[in-house]
């Protein structure tokens, strides 16, 4: 089973790190593939959407998003823990995991 990504980020090492935490959450042999482009197409067998930038707000409400895989799992990483608490999620998300840097 391949489980199919989309960054933000094209750091080798970020994709790499990020590569490990998701095989050892699953607990399989999974193989991470990443998907290249951040369109619709992409998001549609994503099973993980990973936005890595400091403007992360103004990808939340794309309409691409719209279409994205049922149960895919959206993680935004930021420079500010407090950042999302601080201030409101975009109308378009009710729920979103964030990971502080």
């Amino acid at each position: 089973m391949d489980v199919n990504v989309v960054c933000t980020d094209d750091n080798y090492f970020f994709r790499l790190g990020i590569s490990k935490v998701i095989e050892e959450a699953l607990l399989s042999d999974a193989e991470v593939k990443f998907l290249s482009g951040f369109d619709s197409h992409n998001l549609r067998q994503a099973d993980f959407i990973l936005i890595n930038v400091s403007q992360w707000r103004l990808y939340m409400c794309q309409p691409a998003y719209r279409e994205r895989k049922p149960g895919s799992i959206i993680l935004v990483f930021t420079d500010d823990f407090g950042e999302k608490i601080k201030n409101p999620l975009p109308f378009c998300y009710q729920s979103l995991l964030e990971v502080s840097k």
